[in-house]
């Protein structure tokens, strides 16, 4: 696939192809992960609905942006990293569920020992369950296997979920 070309359509539908696929190149993916975070950024989180394409880019886009990049290994003093762990916290906060909860597990695929990613995580797990969640799997069941996926990774196997309410 020529994820640039792809990236660059002004089809969201076209877009969604290359934020899916991207996922599964690994660290060879990384060169593209500028042009999907503006894709993703193109789209504004706080509209009342989404369509399919929308959800599809996030959703694919946010673990496409967490797996590549924990394979090619954060940087906490690159601006790019920066810029996809800062979005990747903020859309956990989207009132779209599905997109929210993507954002969660690109965040844990980051499995960035990064303060920010940590604290987001913890406060999704303290937080109360959102209104339009399902009781059956919810945001912070998502947050807490991240965080713990984290902790494994990055401490060794020793816990970092400790002291969570």
């Amino acid at each position: 696939m020529d994820y640039a070309k792809t990236l660059e359509s002004n089809s969201v539908k076209i877009q969604v192809g290359a934020a899916l696929f991207l996922r599964a190149e690994g660290a060879k993916g990384y060169p593209h992960l500028p042009e999907l975070l503006r894709c993703c950024q193109a789209i504004d989180l706080k509209k009342e609905s989404i369509d399919k394409y929308e959800d599809g880019l996030l959703g694919y886009g946010a673990l496409s942006m967490g797996e590549v990049l924990h394979d090619y290994g954060f940087e906490a003093s690159n601006p790019l990293h920066i810029q996809i762990l800062d979005w990747l916290v903020e859309t956990t906060h989207c009132q779209h569920l599905n997109v929210a909860a993507n954002a969660i597990w690109g965040l844990g695929l980051l499995a960035s020992n990064h303060d920010k990613a940590v604290r987001c995580l913890t406060l999704i797990i303290e937080s109360d369950i959102r209104d339009n969640e399902r009781h059956e799997l919810s945001l912070r069941a998502i947050a807490l296997r991240m965080l713990a996926r984290i902790g494994r990774s990055c401490y060794g196997g020793t816990t970092i979920c400790n002291g969570i309410k």
